[in-house]
């Protein structure tokens, strides 16, 4: 069934979901966003507008529907910033397994799991292999936006794409990348004025990016006294069109192939 209005629950019918469903389609894709920091000059929503952002598109390259993002997550390290809330891992993946029980009890098969924000991926791992056991016919893929985000192929992407130069840190946490975005979809919410200039924070990094080894660090207060870092004073609405579609764009060519097809059992785990 292909839709041509939004593919988000929250904006559709019980009775559109129902036909959607009846066609055959069963594909949801699961939003995650967060309440936190995103530094003076963008919303604490910030990732939440962006698994939203990003959800409707990825929906609409995949022919499924998308939850409505959950606004809290896991932001231990952001909660000394007025504002910002945090969930326990333990906590967001039971609520995580309890969504996905009542969406498969009414037909839906394949889950996509999609958050805007980075912190929410123990979590997610901690839900699907509890989901792979309670649920065994669904198919589930975790779909881990911030390796793409912040790695070379999609900035160069899109720098090709906007014809001018991208910050140094462009995909740095309320950044160039995420600022841009926000005016994309909720221009009203930034205030560019107000970003600050970038400051070093490569000892956070080195500590807390190193896929082999990391150490927990309990507040980026500690490094970062605005929480950000990088340069959003550069952001426009049209970088964060074109970073929204791309990242949309690379994250359905790696999920299709893993997704079940309508005829068969559905038993696989993908994450």
């Amino acid at each position: 069934m292909t839709l041509t209005t939004s593919r988000l629950l929250d904006d559709l019918s019980w009775m559109t979901v129902r036909d959607y469903l009846d066609a055959g389609d069963t594909r949801l894709v699961v939003l995650l966003g967060s309440t936190e920091n995103h530094g003076p000059h963008a919303p604490l929503g910030t990732d939440t507008i962006i698994a939203r952002a990003v959800g409707q598109r990825l929906a609409e390259r995949l022919d499924a529907l998308a939850t409505p993002p959950m606004p809290f997550g896991y932001a231990a390290h952001h909660r000394t910033f007025p504002g910002s809330a945090t969930l326990t891992n333990r906590t967001l993946a039971t609520v995580l397994g309890e969504v996905v029980h009542g969406y498969a009890a009414q037909g839906f098969e394949q889950f996509i799991f999609l958050s805007g924000h980075g912190g929410n991926r123990v979590a997610i791992d901690l839900a699907v292999t509890e989901i792979a056991e309670a649920v065994p016919h669904a198919t589930l893929v975790h779909a881990r936006m911030l390796p793409i985000q912040t790695g070379a192929p999609l900035r160069d992407q899109v720098q090709a794409a906007y014809g001018a130069p991208l910050s140094d840190f462009w995909g740095a946490h309320g950044g160039e990348q995420e600022t841009a975005a926000v005016l994309a979809e909720r221009p009203e919410l930034v205030k560019l004025d107000a970003a600050p200039p970038p400051i070093d924070v490569r000892a956070y990094l080195e500590a807390t990016r190193d896929p082999a080894v990391t150490r927990t660090e309990r507040s980026v207060a500690s490094f970062t006294p605005h929480g950000t870092w990088g340069d959003a004073r550069g952001a426009t609405p049209e970088q964060g069109r074109l970073f929204l579609d791309a990242v949309a764009d690379d994250l359905a060519s790696r999920i299709t192939p893993l997704l079940t097809r309508p005829e068969s059992t559905g038993r696989d785990v993908a994450s």
